[in-house]
């Protein structure tokens, strides 16, 4: 009887509500959002590591980390500020939206949405209102950064059967191919200074960081051991690129000059350390962490 009453008693027993909509899924593959100093210093998780938070980079004026969360069911863009206090929703629809990045001046994201049933580029204003599809491809496009003037976007895309880098007006007209191999060029990255593109480019299971002039021309090659190096990003003054490698074992970070000499590791957590954004001014990192399982 005691133990009828107590399962009875706990049934009926007010449950607490989820704080928002935002906290109300629980990720089947969680990773967070950490914060280091650009020498390896101060680590800090600054989301829970309930969700799949992914894709972190700054805003341009370095005041908030833009990524994108499954934290609602489904992937959205979020915002957040650098201590991961002040949480926003950007997106809101019932496609996967992710890859966002802000333009030079904070007035407009671009990013990549499957909304249409297949991958494309699409840009909106920094208050999330007019998404419009700028790459308009039956193929996959994705991965989209801006060029420092606001002008064009360098994305990747899958036209031509496998992921090539190309150019677009930041209207999404003049869409031009600046890499023409037979292996999967992605995850390209506008230099700050305008002069280079960054990319990675996997071939047979192995993954090695580029750079390209915006018009295709001076491909350079800057790692190739074997490993998986990926997910490139520049410092702010266009000197430093730092990237995600596990040629040590377990993902962490690395930094190398744009040349691609002079490489050194920069995190040593337990997990997996990638996907990284340097701080515009040039004093922090902001990259995807995951917790050994």
């Amino acid at each position: 009887m005691n133990l009828f009453l107590f399962l009875l008693s706990f049934s009926f027993w007010p449950q607490q509500e989820p704080k928002s909509n935002a906290m109300a899924a629980v990720s089947s593959s969680p990773t967070a959002i950490c914060v280091v100093n650009a020498d390896g210093s101060a680590r800090v998780q600054i989301t829970d590591g309930r969700y799949g938070d992914e894709e972190p980079k700054w805003t341009p004026e370095g005041s908030r980390i833009i990524f994108d969360s499954d934290r609602t069911g489904h992937r959205e863009i979020h915002e957040m500020r650098p201590d991961g206090s002040n949480l926003r929703q950007v997106t809101r629809n019932s496609g996967k939206d992710d890859h966002a990045v802000y333009s030079s001046d904070g007035k407009r994201i671009a990013f990549q949405s499957e909304r249409d049933g297949n991958t494309e580029v699409y840009v909106m204003n920094a208050d999330g209102t007019g998404q419009v599809n700028l790459s308009r491809s039956p193929q996959r496009d994705g991965w989209p950064s801006w060029s420092p003037d606001g002008t064009r976007i360098v994305f990747s895309s899958t036209r031509d059967g496998h992921r090539e880098v190309y150019v677009m007006d930041a209207g999404g007209s003049n869409q031009q191919r600046i890499t023409n191999t037979a292996f999967d060029s992605t995850d390209p990255k506008w230099a700050p200074d305008g002069t280079r593109i960054v990319f990675q480019r996997t071939r047979e299971g192995n993954a090695d960081v580029y750079t390209v002039k915006p018009d295709g021309s001076g491909l350079m090659r800057l790692t190739g051991d074997q490993a998986f190096d990926d997910r490139p990003s520049w410092s702010p003054d266009s000197r430093r690129i730092v990237f995600g490698s596990n040629r040590d074992g377990a993902m962490q970070l690395y930094v190398m000059n744009a040349d691609g000499g002079g490489v050194r590791q920069l995190t040593r957590a337990p997990g997996r350390s990638s996907r990284p954004s340097w701080s515009p001014d040039g004093k922090r990192i902001v990259y995807q962490c995951r917790q050994p399982q």
